[in-house]
């Protein structure tokens, strides 16, 4: 199945649906299910890029909403899944990054991505975490998960 590798916080953003978009440097063509993988690295090394008024924006995002799935409970702690296989989406759009599509979206969700103009913003929809996380080896671009390869204890082999 299709994955893509995101970063820190942003992965959970997603997998909670408080960020609607991914934004890259670069366009795809792939439409469809799309597994979010949560990167290895260490969300503090994003977290000292980012203004403060945008770290709040982030831990209020992620604040505890008292879920009673464990997973989602996760998502939302300030220990966050790294190098796990978190949620599904669908994707469904790839947008260019335009002054007046920049300004279609909320604060919000600006301040969740690099929305410089030119980039692109991939839509995603029916975003659902996973009843478990799966250990997995991210890589660069949208890469395939072999399914297959979970073993027992729901643990991902390659």
């Amino acid at each position: 199945m299709k994955t893509l590798s995101i970063w820190q916080p942003y992965a959970s953003l997603i997998a909670i649906k408080a960020k609607q978009y991914e934004t890259r440097g670069w366009a795809t063509k792939y439409r469809g299910p799309l597994l979010i993988h949560a990167a290895a690295k260490s969300p503090a090394a994003v977290y000292k890029i980012l203004d403060n008024d945008v770290v709040g924006e982030i831990e209020k995002a992620l604040a505890p909403l008292g879920s009673t799935s464990e997973n989602i409970g996760h998502l939302r702690a300030k220990c966050l899944p790294l190098g796990k296989v978190i949620a599904i989406a669908n994707l469904t759009d790839c947008i260019e990054i335009t002054p007046a599509f920049a300004a279609s979206v909320s604060a919000e969700e600006r301040a969740f991505g690099d929305w410089t103009l030119g980039r692109y913003a991939w839509k995603l929809e029916s975003v659902n975490p996973l009843p478990f996380f799966i250990p997995a080896k991210g890589q660069q671009g949208i890469w395939n998960f072999q399914t297959d390869k979970i073993n027992e204890k729901g643990e991902y082999t390659q």
